[in-house]
């Protein structure tokens, strides 16, 4: 795995003294600083913070989640709310969202230990089905629960509702980073997976051979990753806590 490309983090701001930092060329969306955080659009549907945002692949709509456990839609258009899943989603804070390559089905993860499966129509969401997660004496142990990484399938088994099933297919502690696992990518092939640490590495594994990882050392030096994202099957952009976004050019495994 091989550096590519450092951006910086955005100007320094005194806390208390908003400053614009930019706008889009029509002035549309503005971006800046309140003094206490950068937001391109104030969410005021939250009653705690806004842990993810995403995008619909098809560009229909993005998302947004927080340790409220609610899930909002939005019009990718306009920014306009188009409506919020479940009442709530779910019963603890959802930390993580992700959407199918598609975009035809979307997961949220949820500290109330389930994992939802929706099917996304337009900006139509249909909630399918969910996996909880056993309260097992070791999965509560503080250290190694946030080093256990589970990878399910969506089957063609039906419930008792005629819906899909998420069915686990690889679950093991994860002993290639040494601390809490803050951030996770997959290719667009479904080949490989990304995921970044508290110990300020990002590690590459492969579900053909999960046992052997690319673990990089220090990917951001004295900060744990934020987030990982694939442009394609071999390029790989990472944000941390230190501010910067890294783009990386993978070629193994």
């Amino acid at each position: 795995m091989e550096l590519e490309k450092v951006i910086p983090p955005l100007p320094r701001v005194v806390r208390g003294k908003p400053v614009v930092l930019g706008a889009d060329p029509k002035g549309t969306y503005l971006l800046y600083a309140s003094g206490n955080s950068v937001v391109l659009r104030n969410l005021k549907h939250h009653s705690t913070f806004v842990n993810v945002v995403r995008f619909c692949p098809t560009g229909t709509c993005f998302i947004s989640t927080g340790s409220d456990g609610k899930i909002f839609i939005y019009d990718a258009e306009n920014g306009s709310t188009v409506g919020e899943l479940g009442n709530p989603a779910h019963k603890g804070g959802i930390y993580g969202a992700c959407f199918s390559k598609d975009g035809s089905r979307f997961l949220s993860a949820s500290a109330d230990k389930s994992l939802k499966l929706w099917k996304v129509d337009g900006q139509q969401f249909t909630f399918l089905s969910q996996y909880e997660f056993e309260n097992k004496p070791e999965n509560m142990l503080p250290i190694l629960a946030r080093l256990l990484i589970s990878v399910f399938q969506i089957t063609d088994e039906e419930d008792e509702h005629q819906l899909p099933t998420l069915k686990s297919i690889c679950s093991e502690w994860w002993q290639r980073q040494t601390a809490r696992v803050t951030a996770i990518g997959w290719s667009p092939n479904g080949r490989r997976i990304a995921t970044g640490s508290l110990d300020t590495s990002i590690a590459i594994w492969s579900l053909d051979t999960p046992k052997h990882a690319i673990v990089l050392c220090n990917a951001h030096p004295m900060s744990n990753s934020t987030s990982l994202s694939w442009m394609d099957d071999c390029n790989l952009t990472s944000t941390a806590l230190d501010g910067s976004v890294r783009s990386w050019k993978v070629s193994t495994p």
